[in-house]
């Protein structure tokens, strides 16, 4: 959904196959000059396990966006396949927030937007303690937020905007 809303919003092509294929996943980028591909889980670890080929640096694809991208195959992945750019998102649909790595830094940390920095008031990372598997609150039942730096839970709160 995220791909192809993106691109009938911006009006450009997209391309999807019935059924994913580590053979043909370059080609396919190849023979529909894609710039930018989706990839979700481990589809990046697959095409790392398939032998080398001409197609690994033949293609256009300058940014791959997606989740799930293990930071210890990241660099891997871009060396191999001339990948310009990586981009990892996280959200879910039943919830107000996202969590987009945009800098290319490799593993999962997101990069909160400036607009949602100054919509939200902050990044709302509380803190949670590990021990004992729960949320940090104060003496009044608040969570605490985490301090810049400090390891902790993404959290969102309930807000609205008026346009």
């Amino acid at each position: 959904m995220v791909a192809g809303c993106a691109s009938w919003h911006s009006g450009a092509q997209f391309v999807f196959r019935r059924k994913f294929s580590v053979s043909k996943f370059w080609n396919d980028c190849i023979k529909y000059k894609c710039t930018i591909a989706l990839y979700i889980g481990e589809l990046c670890f697959y095409l790392l396990e398939k032998p080398e080929g001409k197609e690994d640096k033949a293609h256009h694809v300058r940014l791959m966006i997606g989740n799930g991208l293990r930071s210890n195959i990241w660099e891997k992945f871009k060396d191999r396949f001339n990948a310009k750019q990586i981009g990892e998102f996280y959200s879910a649909t039943e919830g107000p927030g996202v969590l987009i790595n945009q800098v290319d830094k490799a593993g999962s940390i997101g990069y909160f937007p400036k607009l949602a920095i100054l919509l939200l008031g902050g990044i709302p990372l509380i803190k949670y303690d590990i021990e004992k598997e729960e949320i940090v609150k104060d003496q009044n039942g608040f969570c605490v937020r985490c301090q810049l730096g400090e390891t902790g839970q993404f959290g969102t709160s309930q807000f609205s905007i008026e346009i």
